[in-house]
């Protein structure tokens, strides 16, 4: 037993001692050897790539001309005052319908403003004008007094004549310049200063015209016109509606035509329509009020539009549709 371990340690030592000659015997390699090699090995090797990648090409940016910036100003410039005008219309909506009236559309809200603010302008240009016939007026008698002493009174006194008489004259033609544009007036305008100021009796005056002769166009039975589709919600009869359902805006003047009030009591809220188009016949109810519709167009939800043709042509020509049971009353 003493002899197999004395042999086996003789062993152990005597194999340490061959490696510790083998690696004594090897030359040594510096640092920067080992890195030279290892930057060969890269180069050697062929770089692989999992794209193509092309030269760059150097583009030149041209930076912009007077014109250029000019007009960037200018659009900037018109779009914030759009966006200004559209806040403005959209709280003037909102406010007539806390009020139950019929809100104006855009362009009679703003027709409506302009008209009221030529008024206005023509009025103080009147009055301008006004100012400098009376200085004139005026350094005409003093000259004339100066002139003439004997003749003072007289004079003066058929002047002060004239210059009342102009003076009547120009505030009879002032009334009446202010009074024609109220006169001339649309009842579109009407309407829409009547909801802006929230009367509701002036709107009612304003569109008893309009009414009366669209409710006559609307109890015809049948209407022509175009189709297209939106995205529904809380519509003008005061309903809440989703895409699937099978409900239709009609156009706006339509709409006003069977009532001026409270949208949400209109007659025409619920009343069935059957659109055909294409030989293909639905019946929907109505259920919103179309501001970009013409007489005799309908705003159909996606579910709708779909069931007369694809919604990839988003408008339709062609459409013809009728009430079922007669017109609203």
């Amino acid at each position: 037993m003493t002899c197999v371990k004395t042999f086996l340690f003789a062993f152990v030592a005597l194999s340490l001692t061959l490696m510790t000659v083998a690696q004594a015997a090897q030359p040594t390699i510096s640092h920067n050897a080992a890195v030279r090699r290892h930057h060969a090995m890269i180069e050697a090797r062929p770089a692989r790539r999992s794209v193509a990648v092309g030269d760059g090409k150097m583009m030149m940016q041209r930076r912009q001309t007077a014109d250029q910036i000019a007009q960037a100003a200018a659009l900037k410039k018109w779009d914030d005052d759009f966006h200004a005008k559209n806040a403005e219309w959209q709280q003037a909506a909102n406010a007539a319908l806390a009020k139950g009236q019929t809100p104006p559309t855009y362009d009679e809200y703003w027709s409506g403003k302009s008209s009221g603010s030529s008024s206005s302008d023509s009025g103080s240009s009147d009055q301008s004008s006004a100012a400098p016939a009376q200085q004139q007026q005026q350094q005409q008698q003093q000259q004339e007094a100066t002139s003439t002493p004997s003749t003072s009174g007289s004079s003066s006194s058929s002047d002060n004549s004239g210059s009342e008489s102009d003076e009547c004259e120009e505030d009879a033609t002032t009334a009446t310049a202010q009074s024609t544009p109220a006169q001339s007036s649309t009842p579109a305008k009407g309407a829409a200063a009547a909801a802006a100021t929230g009367s509701k009796s002036n709107a009612a005056q304003s569109n008893a015209g309009s009414s009366s002769s669209s409710s006559s166009q609307a109890t015809t039975g049948k209407f022509d016109g175009q189709a297209t589709y939106y995205a529904p919600g809380l519509g003008a009869c005061g309903w809440t509606n989703g895409d699937s359902d099978y409900i239709v805006a009609i156009s706006h003047s339509l709409f006003d035509s069977f009532g001026t009030g409270n949208p949400n009591n209109n007659p025409a809220c619920g009343h069935k329509i059957a659109a055909t188009y294409g030989g293909k016949t639905i019946t929907v109810s109505v259920a919103d009020r179309c501001e970009g519709c013409a007489w005799g167009d309908l705003d159909f939800t996606p579910t709708g539009f779909s069931a007369l043709a694809d919604m990839s042509k988003g408008r339709l020509d062609g459409l013809s549709w009728s009430w079922i049971g007669g017109a609203p009353k």
